[in-house]
């Protein structure tokens, strides 16, 4: 079994208005929360060297 075959495939077409509006707002909450913890533990990770990065890919 490959890896691919546990993911669902969908269309953004196949979602209704209010579930793409619930995505939209998920995605927002999570790029919001990386950016404050890159903003809280960078400075951490830049004393010992290390450099900290984080992001958030949408396909």
């Amino acid at each position: 079994m490959k890896r691919s075959d546990f993911y669902m495939k969908y269309q953004q077409r196949d979602f209704s208005e209010d579930l793409l509006e619930k995505i939209r707002n998920t995605e927002d909450a999570l790029k919001d929360h990386i950016d404050r913890l890159l903003l809280k533990y960078k400075p951490v990770f830049a004393k010992k060297n290390l450099d900290f990065h984080a992001g958030f890919y949408v396909e």
